[in-house]
C-alpha cells in the first residue's frame, strides 16, 4: 500500500478504502488494492468522490487503462489484459429512455469479448440494487460479483493532501478551522470538493455553501491565467465564459453525449460527441470556443470535454 504522490503538481492519490456489503448484514472495509483478487466488482460513490481516478490507480496496476462505458458499448478498441475497468455506467444511463438498456449492452460487450474479469464504476444513485446485481452478475467469471462502496477520504488521508499542497502543522490547522467556520468540513471527505476547497483556500475564498464553491471555483477556472494570453488579447469577460460553458455542458448532459468535436462538422463523425459547428456560429461560435480553452474544459485530440461531470452538471443547471 503506497501514497502515489507528484508534488511537482501538489497532487497526492492516496490508497482509498471500500466496503462490501453481504448479505447477512456485515460489512468488511479493505484498502481497494486487496479486492484485485476478486474477478468481478461494481464501484459505487457518490459524485466526485474518486472513482475515475482509483479506476485509473488499479488499472495501472494492473498493466492496463480505464475505459468509459460509452467506448465499451460501442465496442471501440481498448487495451488488452486481464481485467476491464470501465468507467461510468451512470453516465450512460443519464439519457437513457430505460435505465437497464446501458447494462443490457455492457453485457452483451463483456459476452462478444470473451467473458472476463472486469470492474464497473457507478454512482450510487444510479445504480439500481439487486436488479443490477442479477443481471451483472450472470455475465461475471463464475457468476460471482461483489459491490462495493468507496469509502470517504479519512482524517489521515485529507492531513496528507494538504501536507502534499505545501501546508505545514499550522497551516493545516488554520485550513481546518476555516473550513469549519465556513461550514464546509463536510466537504473535506469529498476528493474533487476538498481539492475545490484547497483552490479556494489559496485564493482567500472560502465559500460557506457548495452552490458558493463550485460559482468561486468555476470562476476562477473561467479567468484567463496565461500572461502570453491576456498581453496578447482582451480578457474575456468571466460571466460570459461561464455562460458560454453552460451552453456546452447543457448540450451534453440533455444530448447524453460525452464531449465536443473540434472538427468541421463533415469530419465530426464520432456519434457520442456534439460538433461545435453544430452547436453555434458567428459571434456564439468565438464565445464557445473561448470556454472551451479555459480550465473549465480538458481538451484530447480535437475533442473538448467538462473537466468533471459534477462541474458540467453544476454549469448546465447555473
Amino acid at each position: 500500500m503506497t501514497r502515489d504522490a507528484s508534488r511537482a503538481s501538489n497532487e497526492l492519490r492516496v490508497p482509498r478504502r471500500a466496503t462490501q456489503d453481504h448479505s447477512d448484514a456485515t460489512r468488511e472495509t479493505r484498502v481497494l488494492e486487496k479486492w484485485r483478487a476478486v474477478d468481478a466488482y461494481v464501484l459505487l460513490a457518490d459524485p466526485g468522490a474518486g472513482k475515475s481516478t482509483a479506476f485509473e490507480v488499479e488499472a495501472a496496476a494492473e498493466g492496463t487503462t480505464t475505459v468509459s462505458a460509452r467506448d465499451f458499448i460501442d465496442g471501440v478498441a481498448i487495451p488488452r489484459g486481464n481485467t476491464y475497468f470501465i468507467d461510468g455506467l451512470d453516465e450512460v444511463r443519464a439519457g437513457s429512455h430505460d435505465r437497464r438498456t446501458p447494462l443490457n449492452n455492457i453485457r452483451q460487450q463483456l459476452v462478444a469479448r470473451g467473458t472476463q474479469r472486469f470492474r464497473i464504476s457507478c454512482r450510487e444513485a444510479d445504480w439500481l440494487g439487486d436488479n443490477d446485481y442479477e443481471a451483472l452478475r450472470r455475465a461475471a467469471p463464475n457468476n460471482e460479483l461483489v459491490v462495493l462502496h468507496l469509502e470517504p477520504l479519512s482524517d489521515e488521508d485529507v492531513q496528507d493532501i494538504l501536507e502534499a499542497h505545501g501546508m505545514d502543522t499550522r497551516a493545516r490547522s488554520e485550513f481546518m478551522r476555516r473550513a469549519n467556520e465556513a461550514s464546509a468540513v463536510g466537504f473535506l471527505k469529498n476528493p474533487l470538493l476538498l481539492k475545490f476547497l484547497i483552490g479556494a483556500w489559496e485564493n482567500n475564498e472560502l465559500p460557506s455553501s457548495r452552490s458558493a464553491l463550485y460559482e468561486v471555483t468555476c470562476a476562477r477556472f473561467a479567468r484567463e491565467h496565461s500572461q502570453e494570453h491576456l498581453f496578447a488579447t482582451t480578457p474575456p469577460d468571466v460571466e460570459s465564459v461561464l455562460a458560454a460553458a453552460g451552453t456546452i455542458c447543457a448540450a451534453l448532459l440533455f444530448s447524453s453525449r460525452r464531449a465536443i468535436s473540434l472538427e468541421p462538422p463533415l469530419l465530426a463523425d464520432d456519434p457520442s460527441c456534439i460538433s461545435i459547428g453544430d452547436l453555434a456560429a458567428g459571434d456564439d461560435r468565438t464565445s464557445l470556443d473561448t470556454a472551451i480553452r479555459s480550465k473549465l474544459f480538458t481538451t484530447v485530440a480535437m475533442e473538448a470535454a467538462p473537466l468533471h461531470r459534477t462541474v458540467s452538471e453544476y454549469l448546465a443547471a447555473r
